[in-house]
């Protein structure tokens, strides 16, 4: 029997949510959808119940700190901010007010929980970045990121799960280029890099579709064969998308000028 897919954003800023919501692969509401989040949370996410990780980390921002001896003293410790290993130092919704949405976030939070120990659901965790945007590049260390993502999640999670890092860029060049690598079994890293006479659209659905071909072709119902140069380039199966996704509509307006 074919398991269930559900597609989960994890952040850690709302790149993630976007992409998937916009090849139509966001199904729900999950935890770090819109919101600003990092390793410091991921953790809680799986052991807290959904009342506890609440008011831990989603109330109002929370960031963690850690105590170190100081060296010229045998006796005095001092507390600095804890690095995260990726994304930001707590989690914050910037587009909902502090102590607000207690009953939406707790929902998403029971909704988490169900789908990830949920045998039957094969879970796909998808995280994202700008490479193109110092303000949007959250993995300084992508390799090490995933091996802690990887950790946590399979000493957490029932059943199978794929974990996914897209990383975005842009080129001044024609051509868009994918380029995947696995960590291990289970997480990869899937950079994308896409023309920039391209639409933010065209880039989300650029994104989805270097990560998930056959669930991106099924979900947009393809049937009509595209010979756009960027889709055969980027992959195979890319000459049957759609042209609304990569046709002239989704260049950019001054790219439109003159073109037949």
């Amino acid at each position: 029997m074919t398991k269930k897919v559900i597609f989960i954003p994890m952040g850690p800023a709302c790149i993630a949510a976007g992409i998937l919501h916009m090849a139509g692969l966001r199904s729900c509401s999950f935890p770090l959808d819109w919101g600003r989040s990092g390793s410091s949370i991921l953790r809680d996410l799986f052991i807290l119940t959904a009342e506890e990780c609440y008011w831990r980390h989603f109330h109002a921002p929370n960031i963690t700190l850690e105590q170190d001896p100081v060296p010229t003293s045998t006796d005095m410790y001092d507390i600095s901010h804890k690095s995260p290993k990726y994304g930001f130092p707590y989690f914050y919704n910037p587009h909902r007010p502090l102590g607000t949405s207690m009953e939406y976030h707790i929902r998403c939070l029971n909704r988490f929980k169900l789908v990830n120990t949920n045998p039957q659901i094969r879970k796909e965790f998808f995280f994202a970045d700008r490479l193109d945007n110092k303000g949007e590049t959250y993995f300084k260390d992508p390799k090490m990121a995933l091996e802690f993502i990887a950790t946590t999640i399979n000493s957490s999670v029932s059943g199978e799960f794929r974990i996914t890092l897209c990383r975005i860029n842009t080129t001044k060049t024609t051509l868009p280029c994918v380029n995947e690598e696995y960590i291990n079994e289970n997480s990869r890293i899937v950079n994308v890099t896409y023309p920039l006479v391209l639409t933010d659209e065209a880039y989300h659905g650029y994104a989805v579709a270097a990560c998930f071909p056959s669930t991106f072709f099924k979900i947009n119902s393809i049937v009509n064969p595209l010979g756009h140069i960027y889709a055969q380039s980027i992959h195979p199966a890319f000459c049957c998308l759609r042209e609304d996704i990569f046709g002239k509509s989704m260049l950019k307006s001054n790219q439109l000028q003159g073109s037949k």
